[in-house]
């Protein structure tokens, strides 16, 4: 599908957008709280660290193939949770796509549709 890249990177704009206006009313360390205040909201926090791991684990791959190094977006990652994921999904999607990695440099297009 062309211009698939859009929906993750839209995505990661609106959930940056809400998030932001989430830390304006209760600050910046307001999940702290929620994730350290009973049993429920640690293991929510724990799933969401397990899943970003799996996804980063996978997303790898896909991003050393069309030449992007995963190490900036695992950081982003680690800092913003699924807006940086969402940013990394696209800009995956998006080297597929135009076949071009970081850098200006050529990558092998991906044959698949």
């Amino acid at each position: 599908m062309k211009n698939l890249w859009l929906l993750p990177a839209l995505g990661s704009a609106a959930f940056l957008a809400f998030s932001l206006r989430v830390m304006a009313v209760h600050g910046p360390f307001g999940f702290v709280e929620v994730h350290t205040n009973g049993a429920w909201g640690g293991q929510v926090g724990t799933d969401l660290v397990l899943s970003a791991t799996v996804a980063l684990f996978f997303a790898a791959p896909y991003a050393k193939k069309h030449g992007i190094k995963p190490a900036p977006w695992v950081v982003l990652t680690l800092l913003t949770g699924s807006i940086g994921l969402l940013a990394y999904t696209a800009r995956i999607l998006y080297a597929r796509q135009v076949g071009v990695a970081e850098g200006g440099t050529a990558a092998t297009p991906n044959p698949s549709p």
